[in-house]
C-alpha cells in the first residue's frame, strides 16, 4: 500500500476553509498536479460518505428509523450540516442520529419544493383564465362602445357646428 502525500491532510484542510484558494493556486503553490489534489478531495469526499453511513458500534447510525422528524426539525438539521465537511460531518450525523443520504434527500426535496412553488406561482388555474378572458371581452366591447361615441359626437359636431 502507498504511504499518503505528507502534505496531503494540510492541503485537504486548507481546501475545507472558510476562503480557501482554488485548487489550481493551491497546485501552483505546492508544485503537486491539481489532478492529484483534485482526486484527495473526491476520495476524502467518499470516505466522508461511507464513514457516516456505515454501522456504529453494532448500531445503525438511522436507528431512529420510527421517528418522525418535524419539517422544521429537518430544515434546522440541513442549514447545520450545510457548513460542515470532514469529520465534523460525521460527527454531527452520529450526534443526531441520520445519515448523509438522509440530509441530502431531506435537502433536495426542499428544494424541489421551492422550485415547484415558483413553477406554480407563474401558472394560472383554468378558472381564473376563464375570468381573465371574460374581463378583457367586455373591457373590450367598452372600449369599442366608447370609439364609436367618440367619433358619431365628431361626426355630429362637424355636421352641426361647420367644422372641417
Amino acid at each position: 500500500m502507498r504511504k499518503p502525500h505528507p502534505r496531503r491532510d494540510e492541503i485537504l484542510d486548507r481546501l475545507n476553509q472558510p476562503g480557501a484558494p482554488s485548487v489550481s493556486v493551491l497546485a501552483e503553490e505546492t508544485g503537486i498536479q491539481a489532478t492529484t489534489i483534485y482526486g484527495w478531495k473526491q476520495s476524502a469526499r467518499r470516505k466522508t460518505f461511507l464513514a457516516a453511513t456505515e454501522p456504529l458500534g453494532g448500531r445503525q447510525v438511522s436507528v431512529r428509523k420510527g421517528r418522525v422528524r418535524s419539517p422544521s426539525e429537518k430544515q434546522k438539521m440541513v442549514q447545520e450540516a450545510d457548513s460542515l465537511r470532514g469529520d465534523a460531518l460525521v460527527a454531527y450525523v452520529r450526534e443526531k442520529g441520520v445519515t448523509v443520504p438522509e440530509l441530502m434527500t431531506w435537502k433536495d426535496l426542499m428544494l424541489g419544493g421551492l422550485e415547484r412553488r415558483e413553477e406554480e406561482s407563474k401558472m394560472v388555474s383554468a378558472e381564473r383564465y376563464d375570468q381573465v378572458l371574460r374581463e378583457l371581452e367586455r373591457k373590450n366591447e367598452a372600449l369599442a362602445e366608447a370609439a364609436a361615441l367618440v367619433f358619431l359626437a365628431k361626426k355630429v359636431s362637424r355636421v352641426l357646428g361647420g367644422e372641417k
